[in-house]
């Protein structure tokens, strides 16, 4: 009888700690919200050599807008240029709002 007590509460800790440990999928798509991100950098206006490389830190409000926080580059046009692009942007991805996105931007020029 002891035995059977015995394996019963340790079924029973096993079924809660699995069920307990299952998690939800995360909504965002950090995939598509990218895809979206390079749409709205696609085609600059200006001529900036053959590569440029930024860091962009933005956050998405409640209005799933992107608020972007820093552009990390040396060249002030291309930090302008991103600000420019992205700031209150709306995106069609669902993403968590509140928090703190960082992407790396490369940008070519095409010939």
């Amino acid at each position: 009888m002891r035995k059977l007590s015995l394996l019963v509460v340790a079924l029973a800790f096993f079924v809660g700690t699995t069920a307990n440990a299952a998690t939800e999928p995360n909504e965002s798509n950090p995939v598509t919200i990218t895809q979206e991100i390079g749409k709205f950098l696609a085609n600059p206006d200006f001529d900036f050599g053959s590569e440029e490389i930024a860091k962009v830190s933005f956050m998405i409000n409640k209005d799933n807008e992107v608020v972007v926080l820093s552009v990390e580059s040396d060249n002030d046009t291309l930090v302008s240029y991103i600000k420019s692009r992205l700031n209150y942007q709306k995106l069609e991805a669902d993403a968590q709002t509140g928090m703190e996105y960082t992407v790396p931007v490369r940008l070519k020029t095409v010939v």
